[in-house]
């Protein structure tokens, strides 16, 4: 798992993490993810259909993008709360 953290302010960061290359989790790495998730920053995640849905935060945005023909990509945008 990939992570890269930006801060955005005194009090709360952006973080980045890149599941792509994720086969599986560790508890470690589970343990984070879900420290990443309760805390009040902002968590940017790839390849989260990685994880199982249980594992995701409830209140969440979710971006899917779909290739419908070369250079063409329909974007979805879903929130969970």
């Amino acid at each position: 798992m990939g992570e890269h953290i930006h801060k955005t302010s005194d009090k709360e960061n952006l973080i980045h993490l890149d599941l792509y290359r994720a086969e599986s989790l560790e508890i470690e790495k589970i343990e984070r993810l879900q420290e990443l998730f309760n805390s009040q920053d902002t968590v940017v995640m790839e390849w989260s259909e990685r994880l199982p849905k249980k594992m995701l935060p409830k209140k969440r945005v979710e971006l899917r993008f779909r290739e419908l023909q070369n250079e063409v990509r329909r974007i979805t945008l879903a929130k969970f709360s």
